[in-house]
């Protein structure tokens, strides 16, 4: 009777699954840490609003943009590009609101910006239609400061004395800058809404 009682148990505990016991199930594997690859705010909608920004303000300027990165840090956007075509040129760097509105560091309203950029394209396209030229060395301080009036597309209306000086030797002037305008060639600095006021251009 005992030898059965023996045969039986061993059957039993063969049989038996070997199920864990609660204190030795193993402990579920804690979740790995995720890296936040995109930054708060940069989203698809966020990058897009981005590059039309930078097309926006620095397009017209330097005759397109290349987008190199936009990437979110500090609470602002920063956007990385070349001028178009520029593929070995040094890259340019603007920081922009994470609305775009803003644009840093010299804090311009991105929409006001972007409307006297228009203006300026405006101003020079008219002056250069009507004749208005500067003749100078844009090297020069008094040469940089006169193209100034004329926003960032000043060399639009310049006469560079240093690569084409017969041509300034014509005016019959030494002292430069000098702006003809209007029939008119004066020596003297030139504000725009004189420039506006004498070429007739907006």
């Amino acid at each position: 009777m005992l030898v059965k009682n023996l045969i039986f148990l061993s059957l039993l505990v063969a049989c038996t699954p070997n199920t864990p016991q609660p204190s030795q199930a193993p402990k579920p594997a804690s979740p790995p840490a995720v890296a936040q690859t995109l930054p708060l705010g940069l989203d698809a909608a966020t990058d897009k609003r981005a590059r039309q920004t930078v097309e926006q303000l620095y397009g017209p300027v330097l005759g397109g943009v290349d987008i190199v990165d936009i990437s979110a840090e500090s609470g602002l956007l920063h956007a990385t590009f070349r001028q178009h075509g520029h593929i070995d040129g040094k890259p340019l760097t603007v920081w922009l609101s994470l609305d775009g509105k803003l644009a840093f560091p010299l804090a311009w309203n991105v929409a006001e910006r972007a409307q006297q950029i228009q203006t300026d394209q405006r101003l020079v396209s008219c002056a250069r239609a009507k004749g208005v030229r500067v003749y100078g060395d844009p090297r020069q301080p008094g040469t940089a400061k006169q193209l100034d009036e004329f926003g960032p597309f000043g060399r639009g209306v310049l006469v560079d004395c240093s690569a084409t000086p017969d041509e300034c030797k014509l005016l019959g002037q030494t002292a430069l800058p000098v702006t003809a305008i209007a029939g008119q060639r004066l020596g003297e600095f030139v504000p725009r809404a004189q420039i506006e006021k004498l070429s007739g251009c907006p």
